[in-house]
């Protein structure tokens, strides 16, 4: 199944993700992000053992707080996702309802199939939004991947791990 374009091609085989190179694999907690660095961005697709929702999340130091958080669930077939700024614990809202706020994600697709949730999306290098973390490729960033039990996005994580990754 194409999940991002026919330029990328997504396959769950046995628990694991096939993505043709050059692409980075990363794997916390249960949890898989697999990226693939473009010229204007980079495409990236979540796998999460649940039916609930999961998140990515960037920030330049190992902390919740001041994250660019992307959100996301499939409720009877439809993908949402959010671009989130975490201003406290419990508290990120829209990137959108901020002053200056935009939404980044782009070409957001996903499902659900046997527990799992897949979800796919882009992010470009450049964005005016100035709750957007700079992605910049061959730089540090601290990677957050959570999932939680629940689609509400209020819901608190069921497991939240970071890890510092050059991006």
């Amino acid at each position: 199944m194409s999940l991002i374009d026919k330029s990328i091609i997504l396959l769950f085989l046995g628990g694991l993700w096939s993505v043709p190179t050059p692409t980075t694999k990363i794997e916390m907690g249960g949890m898989e992000l697999n990226y693939q660095k473009t010229k204007t961005g980079v495409r990236c697709a979540i796998a999460a053992p649940t039916t609930g929702w999961v998140a990515v999340g960037f920030n330049n130091r190992d902390d919740i707080i001041s994250a660019d958080l992307l959100q996301f669930n499939v409720q009877d077939g439809t993908v949402y996702g959010e671009d989130q700024y975490v201003q406290a614990a419990g508290k990120h809202p829209v990137d959108v309802s901020l002053p200056e706020g935009q939404n980044q994600i782009k070409n957001l697709e996903g499902r659900e199939e046997n527990g799992w949730t897949y979800i796919s999306f882009e992010l470009a290098w450049e964005s005016a939004d100035p709750f957007d973390f700079a992605l910049r490729p061959q730089k540090p960033v601290w990677l957050i991947l959570a999932y939680s039990n629940s689609d509400d996005f209020a819901h608190h994580s069921h497991l939240r791990e970071h890890r510092s990754v050059i991006w």
